[in-house]
C-alpha cells in the first residue's frame, strides 16, 4: 500500500464538517472532532490568535482555536498533495494522523496575550504543547483516531532529539517558508484585519508544493513567485499589523509587568503556564496590585505615550529580560533620581524588538532534480532581507503620562533620554 492509499483511508473519515469563514467547510473524523472537543483545546478558543491588536484593528478578534482548524485543514491539503508524489518518503497512516493532529493541536501550549510572555524564563509553548498531549486526555483520543499521541508531540516539540525520520519530515513540513501554519496565519490576521497585505493563493501554492526529502518541502519552479509573495507579505504584515507602534507599546507595557511579577514572586512560572487572555488579566489585577492601573488602563485604551523612536542598528547585541528591565531602572534612576524612579519604575519601557525569520533555506525543483532558491531569479537576496530587518526594527521609548510631566517639569528632552540610552548601551 503506497501514501495515496493510505492518505485515502484517512480521508474517508473525514466526515465532520466544521465551518470556517476562511476555508469553508473543514472537514474532520468523528475522533479528531472529539480531539477538538477536549478541554486544552477549548481554551484556545479563548486566546485572541493577535492578543491586543484589536486596539488598532477592531476586527482582529479571532482566536487561537480558529488559526489551529486553518491550519489543520492546510496539512491535510499538502499531506494529499504530497501523497500523489513518488519522491514522497514513505509515510504511514498512523504517522499520517498523528502529523494531522499535530497540524490541529499545535497550538495547545500557547500562551495568551499573544508574545508579551515571549523570552520571559518559561518553557517555550511548543513544549507545553507536547506534555498536554502527553498527560491529558488527548493521549487517548489521539489513539482513538488511529494516531499516535508520542509522535503527535514530538513533531510539534522539536527540542526533543528524535531518530524517526518521518516525525523529522513532518516536523520540517510544519516550520517553513511553506508551513500551514504561516499559510493560514498570513491569510486569516489579513482577513480580520481588514487588511489585503497577507493574501496567499493557497490553492496555486499547494498545487505546486513538492515533497524533498531533505527539506520537508521545495516548490515547483513556476511556484517562486507564490514563496516571494509569502516572504513580501510576512514584511507588510508585520510592518502594518504585527508591530503596528499601539501593538508593540501595549505588548511591551504588559510584558514589562509580567518579567517584575516574576522577578518580584508576585506571581510563578507554573501559574503562568495554560493561561488564556482573560485569567491572565484576573492574575495580575487581583488583590488591587501594583500592576493593576496599568493593566486597567490598556482596558480603556489609556496607552503610554511613544514620542520617539529610533533604528535598531544603534543597538544590535541581544538583551534579556531582566537585562532590560535593569537597564529600565538604571536610566530611570539617572533622568529623575532613585526614589521618584522607585515609584514610577513600571512606567518607562524600552522596547528592543527582535530580529524576523525570513526562511531562506527552501529549495525549488526543476527538471527533477532541486535547486537552492538563490540559483533561480529569486529576489530575496540577504541584502534584500537585511533591508527589511532594518526598515521594521525600531527601538521605542514609552512612558505613562504621570512620567511625562515629570520629564517636563525637569526639562528632560528625548534626545537626553537617547544620548543616556546610547551612552549606558555603549
Amino acid at each position: 500500500m503506497g501514501n495515496l492509499e493510505r492518505y485515502t483511508n484517512i480521508e474517508k473519515r473525514l466526515s465532520e464538517p466544521v465551518r470556517d469563514p476562511l476555508w469553508k467547510h473543514i472537514y474532520l473524523s468523528k475522533e479528531i472532532l472529539a480531539i477538538a472537543g477536549s478541554a486544552p483545546f477549548q481554551k484556545t478558543a479563548r486566546i485572541k490568535q493577535l492578543g491586543p491588536t484589536f486596539y488598532t484593528y477592531p476586527g482582529a478578534t479571532h482566536t487561537r482555536m480558529g488559526h489551529s482548524f486553518g491550519v489543520y485543514e492546510i496539512a491535510r491539503q499538502i499531506l494529499k498533495a504530497i501523497s500523489r508524489q513518488d519522491n514522497s518518503p514513505d509515510l504511514s497512516e498512523a504517522g499520517m494522523v498523528s502529523f494531522l493532529d499535530a497540524a490541529l493541536l499545535h497550538d495547545i501550549g500557547h500562551f495568551p496575550y499573544t508574545h508579551s510572555l515571549k523570552d520571559l524564563p518559561l518553557k517555550d509553548h511548543e513544549v507545553l504543547s507536547g506534555e498536554i498531549i502527553l498527560e491529558t486526555e488527548i493521549n487517548q483520543l489521539i489513539a482513538a483516531a488511529g494516531g499516535n499521541a508520542g509522535i503527535t508531540a514530538e513533531i510539534i516539540d522539536t527540542s526533543k532529539a528524535t531518530q524517526n525520520q518521518e516525525v523529522v519530515f513532518y516536523r520540517k513540513i510544519l516550520s517553513g517558508v511553506l508551513d500551514p501554519d504561516k499559510l493560514d496565519y498570513l491569510n486569516r490576521d489579513a482577513f480580520y484585519c481588514g487588511v489585503p497585505y497577507g493574501i496567499q493563493d493557497k490553492d496555486f501554492i499547494i498545487d505546486r508544493i513538492v515533497a524533498d526529502p531533505e527539506n520537508g518541502l521545495a516548490i515547483d519552479k513556476k511556484g517562486i513567485q507564490a514563496v516571494e509573495n509569502i516572504l513580501f507579505s510576512k514584511y507588510l504584515m508585520y510592518k502594518s499589523v504585527y508591530w503596528h507602534k499601539t501593538v508593540r507599546n501595549v505588548t511591551a507595557t504588559v510584558k514589562k509587568v509580567l518579567i517584575h511579577a516574576l522577578e518580584s514572586g508576585f506571581v510563578e512560572p507554573e501559574q503562568l503556564y495554560r493561561l488564556d487572555d482573560f485569567t491572565l488579566i484576573d492574575l495580575l489585577t487581583r488583590q488591587e496590585s501594583i500592576y493593576s492601573k496599568i493593566i486597567d488602563d490598556i482596558s480603556k485604551r489609556h496607552f503610554f505615550s511613544s514620542d520617539f523612536e529610533v533604528s535598531a542598528k544603534v543597538f544590535p547585541k541581544k538583551i534579556s529580560p531582566s537585562e532590560k528591565l535593569a537597564l529600565e531602572t538604571k536610566m530611570l534612576e539617572a533622568l529623575i533620581g532613585r526614589e521618584l524612579a522607585g515609584q514610577y519604575f513600571l512606567h518607562f519601557i524600552i522596547d528592543i524588538p527582535e530580529k524576523i525569520s525570513f526562511e531562506t533555506n527552501l529549495r525549488f525543483f526543476d527538471h527533477g532534480n532541486f535547486y537552492p532558491l538563490d540559483q533561480s531569479d529569486y529576489v530575496f537576496s540577504a541584502q534584500v532581507i537585511q533591508k527589511f530587518q532594518d526598515s521594521l526594527q525600531k527601538i521605542r521609548f514609552f512612558y505613562s503620562d504621570e512620567l511625562k510631566e515629570i520629564f517636563i517639569n525637569k526639562k528632560i528632552t528625548n534626545n537626553d533620554i537617547f544620548d543616556l540610552f546610547k551612552k549606558m548601551e555603549n
